[in-house]
């Protein structure tokens, strides 16, 4: 189911802190169940390693520092140890694993300041110049960033929140940079401040404050139907057959762990920008469906299961190698994905090198005005791009947001343009063109949904051939100037 999955291969495709994240949470928590059941301190080393590369991943991982204790609760309070050569009194279990949990998170930050080379651990806290509403007060004249520093003017607003206190002196055992970027996420996650929250899309609709069922729908249309079969299978046989079920503290570990995730990411942020963010749901899903491997004695059962990876693959084959676009047949496939999902759930850049192929393909030579959703310089993709021009509508409505680029042309021109299905949806964007930050409002390229596209790359850019009487419609309709 994994190795099939469109959604896994994808995200490997690209390489992703996500499914890096998502493989070292899963295998720190396996490592972590099998030390509760006999917390050796070679597993106690094992496991203080596997989390701490897990930390390194991604910042989600700092959930299971909540998770864990809640897991291991049960193992404390049942009358039988796991392993039968485990303490037998709540108090020694509980000595036990407080110190050798004290020596997990001990090497938890080595390690973790071995991975940023100790680069500015033991820094005072008062020395930082952090962004979040967590860890800092209002204030006028504040920290100046960077020119082309996204959040540089919320960095003039606001103040360390420990500076001038008692605990300014304290040195925080943590890499600088680690701390810096706990603090950067933090405020991404709750900005608190008009301007700065990630705008998401759903169904045509396009919100910066998202939607709580945001993941759910996610991971319902861009599940394979053979895997949605299995799941349903699973949940049946959980429910009826008793020999299919583990015991509670296993069933707790493969639920709890995603469940917490999808529950933080689902009511307590508003970053609703594609599934990436809830694969943590699928390995432990994929092993609570191979229950239904304890039920293939039963001839249904075993049908059932190869039917579900039969379709599972098929579906992956199918969309070749357009994995990252693919969403379930029955809510239309990838050529009706972007009326569901847009930004990663469609286009991450991963077209770029096909839109070459087909440029090449047309015959067409030169730049080609473009607008495409990559942080990459298209030109190591052998990309010549022009500017495309910004809806005037979109920018009035922007209220001053907007950074134009110096060379963006006064109007639209016959030709060819490839535009990111992201933008013609009216997702907006940030770019750094020409080593200057520009930035597109919501709706900058949307008069686009007017034409209809004459090739694609991929699924995620769309090729447009303009004519006269197009780009003369248009510009009237735009209030851009006319064609000389």
């Amino acid at each position: 189911l994994w190795c099939l999955s469109p959604n896994v291969i994808a995200n490997a495709a690209m390489l992703p802190t996500d499914l890096l994240a998502t493989v070292m949470m899963f295998a720190a928590t396996w490592a972590f169940w099998a030390w509760l059941r006999r917390p050796t301190w070679p597993a106690t080393a094992a496991v203080g390693l596997l989390l701490c590369l897990a930390q390194l991943t991604k910042f989600s991982a700092l959930i299971l520092f909540l998770v864990w204790p809640l897991l291991a609760l049960p193992v404390l309070w049942r009358r039988a140890w796991p392993d039968a050569s485990g303490p037998t009194s709540l108090q020694s279990r509980i000595s036990l694993l407080a110190s050798r949990g004290l020596v997990i998170l001990g090497i938890c930050v080595l390690v973790i300041n071995g991975g940023y080379f100790f680069q500015g651990s033991g820094r005072k806290l008062g020395e930082f110049d952090f962004l979040s509403r967590a860890l800092t007060r209002e204030v006028s004249g504040g920290f100046d960033s960077h020119p082309l520093h996204p959040y540089r003017e919320v960095y003039k607003t606001r103040v360390n929140l420990f500076r001038d206190t008692w605990l300014e002196a304290f040195p925080v055992p943590l890499p600088e940079h680690y701390v810096l970027g706990f603090d950067e996420q933090t405020f991404e996650m709750n900005p608190g401040v008009e301007g700065y929250h990630f705008t998401a899309y759903l169904r045509g609709e396009v919100s910066t404050s998202g939607w709580w069922y945001y993941f759910l729908y996610a991971l319902l249309v861009k599940s394979t139907p053979g895997a949605a079969l299995l799941l349903i299978g699973a949940v049946l046989a959980f429910g009826l057959a008793r020999r299919s079920r583990l015991d509670g503290i296993c069933e707790a570990f493969l639920l709890l762990p995603p469940l917490a995730m999808l529950a933080s990411m689902s009511f307590l942020t508003d970053i609703n920008l594609g599934l990436r963010y809830a694969l943590i749901c699928f390995p432990y899903s994929m092993v609570w469906i191979g229950r239904l491997g304890r039920l293939s004695d039963a001839r249904p059962v075993a049908l059932m299961v190869a039917a579900g990876i039969a379709i599972h693959g098929l579906s992956t084959f199918v969309v070749a190698p357009n994995f990252m676009a693919y969403f379930s047949p029955i809510v239309g496939g990838t050529a009706r994905g972007h009326e569901h999902l847009l930004d990663s759930n469609l286009d991450w850049g991963q077209d770029l090198l096909e839109l070459r192929k087909v440029l090449d393909r047309r015959g067409h030579r030169g730049a080609i005005p473009a607008t495409l959703w990559t942080n990459m310089d298209p030109v190591h993709a052998g990309l010549e791009l022009g500017l495309v021009p910004i809806d005037p509508r979109a920018m009035r409505r922007a209220q001053g947001t907007v950074v134009r680029d110096r060379d963006e042309p006064d109007r639209l021109v016959p030709g060819l343009v490839a535009m990111s299905l992201n933008y013609v949806m009216g997702l907006p964007g940030r770019r750094i063109m020409r080593d200057r930050p520009v930035i597109f409002p919501p709706g900058a390229f949307s008069y686009f949904q007017k034409l209809e596209p004459v090739d694609r790359a991929g699924r995620s850019i769309w090729l447009y051939e303009l004519s006269q009487e197009d780009c003369d419609h248009l510009n009237a309709e735009l209030g851009l100037p006319e064609m000389p």
